[in-house]
């Protein structure tokens, strides 16, 4: 996906039917994980705290970096540790399906630190409780795997 700005925009897919559950807007580098510290926080028990960072590569391309998750980081199905994302491509982030574009609108609003992505909450300095986004979970925003990756 070649890009102009340093913005992206990333769209969490429902998985049966392909619609958009949850967008945002962010600076690129954008680090993605179940922690609150993270610039997207999602908080489903295939995501490790922190998960993955998207950035511009070199060539202008927003990339993908897994930064050493559990379930690991697939665009198209296709295992990937570090590379670009092309415009039309899945983004797979443990089990929670995702789609990025770049863009040129502002950054959302929230994006003034630490959570920034986060669709709604406070941050209370426990980065293992992130707000629950993903459709059928709840609870207290525990990842409930055991897990602390």
């Amino acid at each position: 996906m070649n890009a102009q700005s340093e913005r992206c925009k990333v769209v969490m897919l429902d998985p049966e039917s392909g619609g958009q559950l949850q967008s945002w807007i962010v600076e690129l580098p954008a680090k993605l994980g179940r922690g609150i510290f993270a610039d997207i926080s999602i908080d489903h028990p295939s995501i490790s705290r922190r998960h993955c960072e998207f950035f511009m590569d070199a060539e202008g391309q927003v990339s993908v970096r897994d930064l050493g998750s559990k379930n690991g980081v697939y665009v198209n199905g296709t295992k990937l540790d570090q590379g670009p994302i092309e415009s039309s491509a899945r983004v797979r982030i443990g089990l929670v399906q995702l789609k990025l574009d770049t863009t040129v609108e502002p950054v959302d609003g929230q994006a003034a630190g630490p959570g920034k992505g986060l669709a709604s909450g406070q941050a209370t300095g426990d980065e293992t409780k992130a707000v629950n986004l993903y459709p059928g979970q709840s609870g207290s925003g525990q990842s409930g795997s055991g897990q602390e990756n």
